[in-house]
């Protein structure tokens, strides 16, 4: 007796998945790749760790730590939560938080390195040698630092920004803009200083840096003279011998104090114009003078027998 025969109905849906089940699986995931190139290493937590050669290393997670070590590394940070952190390492690095999103913090080894940052808030620091640093932290509230020997070129883009440059460094100048947004440029322990906002100048020991769109000054040093520009500026200076000048805008113009470290040669005095503007001078402890110029203008003296000329005065005694 022959075996019934199946319907064609029943015959279809197992024609169907069967079919289903020797198609070519799909990929998992696409490659991770940083500026083009495939991760070497991938890391979502804790601190990781390059090797001595050259590496790729993609950074995603929650508050990890990148020991990139030496090579010429390229490092990117993408997504994540918390604060993550960077050591560049030796070698010609690059670093990239363009797509990061949370704030980061790098430190650019010995080497010709690069870092972009993104919209977040970026804080980098140069602590290399002689090779020339470059860095674009892009928006957001950035600070960039540098304790290198060499030269770096830095553009903090947008926001408010601070710069932090080491007077004993660079045997070359470099090229400086704090972007847009009110900024503040910070000078330490400098020996002959002189900035000038309006030209765009930043002189130490004879070096010429190019220093642009900065707002406001701290700086300290034995000689140091700073000249503003149109807008508001706010330049608050340690020193022996200090002259302060602004331009048109409603300036501060302070010596704040004198060097730490004792010297019988620092004689203190501070020299303070005001310009054009609603300005305020004020003195520390030496024989300073304090010319407001143009505009209503306050001026104090500080201790000390002082010379001053504006609308508002105190604790001068000429």
């Amino acid at each position: 007796m022959r075996a019934p025969s199946l319907p064609a109905t029943v015959l279809v849906p197992v024609l169907v998945l069967a079919g289903t089940l020797v198609g070519p699986p799909s990929p998992a995931h696409a490659a991770t790749t940083c500026r083009d190139q495939a991760a070497t290493i991938e890391a979502s937590e804790g601190t990781v760790e390059g090797t001595p050669g050259p590496d790729v290393i993609v950074v995603t997670g929650t508050n990890t730590k990148v020991l990139a070590g030496e090579g010429d590394d390229t490092i990117c940070v993408v997504g994540g939560a918390g604060v993550v952190g960077v050591d560049a390492g030796p070698g010609n690095d690059v670093v990239d938080t363009t797509a990061a999103g949370v704030p980061t913090d790098t430190v650019l080894g010995p080497g010709a390195d690069t870092f972009t940052g993104g919209p977040q808030s970026d804080t980098v620091r140069s602590s290399g040698d002689a090779a020339t640093d470059t860095v674009a932290t892009g928006a957001g509230r950035d600070t960039f630092t540098t304790y290198a020997n060499g030269p770096v070129v830095v553009d903090l883009g947008p926001d408010d920004d601070i710069l932090s440059f080491n007077a004993t460094a660079g045997t070359a100048g470099s090229q400086l803009d704090l972007g847009d947004g009110s900024d503040l440029l910070l000078v330490e322990d400098a020996v002959d200083l002189a900035i000038d906002l309006a030209e765009g100048t930043l002189v130490q020991k004879g070096v010429v840096s190019k220093a642009v769109h900065a707002e406001d000054v701290q700086a300290s040093g034995r000689d140091v003279v700073v000249r503003g520009d149109d807008s508001d500026n706010d330049v608050r200076v340690t020193g022996c011998r200090v002259t302060l000048s602004g331009d048109g805008g409603n300036d501060v113009l302070a010596q704040i104090g004198q060097p730490a470290q004792p010297d019988p040669t620092c004689k203190v005095k501070a020299t303070l114009r005001g310009q054009g503007g609603k300005d305020r001078l004020r003195g520390f402890s030496g024989r300073d003078t304090l010319i407001g110029g143009r505009g209503r203008d306050i001026a104090n003296g500080g201790s000390g027998r002082d010379r001053c000329s504006a609308e508002r005065v105190r604790r001068c005694e000429r």
